[in-house]
């Protein structure tokens, strides 16, 4: 039960810096909507609950999302992050979960998600990089660093989910990092996902 206050009072702490970066991200993706003439159904987001973080890095913790055919294997590693209770580890543990912060843009037609993908790879807005390259991104120019190794389309045929859409990972871009308001979120990363009507009514 200790361990369950412990990271209870570590999300109460993060959460306005979330409210945040999930307020000024999604101000983003409108921008970007709009500027760029893509008509959009509508933009939501997302924090999420602690229940639904600390049931994540339990089972993590207890090896219910390792694949050894992949190489994936959490459960050491989130063992270890919660009996070591450190800042490291704490700010580790946050550090992995990519949808900590979720955004969904909704749109009529699949073409205009694929503008809108375009536009958030392209130079001066989408920095690209490695996953793995988070904590220490490339020096950029750019509004967000998108991690196109997270880049994922998928159908209803691919997905254990039930739902079909393009979802990547990103973080702020040294534009954006450098300002007063968010200098104390530039680690923080979240989820975009992009659906037609259709598909987000059938999830």
């Amino acid at each position: 039960f200790s361990t369950y206050l412990f990271w209870k009072d570590q999300y109460e702490k993060m959460l306005p810096h979330w409210e945040i970066f999930e307020n000024s991200t999604k101000a983003l993706c409108k921008a970007i909507c709009v500027k760029n003439q893509i008509p959009h159904n509508q933009i939501s987001s997302r924090i999420k609950s602690f229940d639904s973080f600390f049931s994540k890095i339990v089972q993590r913790a207890n090896g219910f999302h390792d694949d050894k055919e992949k190489g994936v294997n959490y459960s050491d590693r989130y063992s270890q992050f919660l009996k070591s209770k450190t800042a490291e580890n704490v700010t580790n543990v946050f550090a992995e979960i990519k949808d900590m912060v979720g955004l969904r843009i909704v749109f009529v037609y699949s073409s205009d998600i694929k503008e809108v993908e375009k536009h958030f790879f392209s130079p001066g807005i989408g920095h690209p990089a490695k996953w793995k390259d988070r904590k220490n991104p490339v020096p950029n120019e750019s509004e967000l660093i998108v991690f196109e190794d997270t880049l994922k389309h998928l159908t209803w045929e691919t997905t254990d989910h039930g739902y079909a859409s393009v979802q990547f990972a990103f973080m702020l871009g040294e534009k954006r990092k450098n300002l007063f308001e968010f200098k104390e979120i530039k680690q923080i990363q979240g989820e975009i996902q992009l659906r037609t009507i259709l598909q987000n009514g059938v999830a």
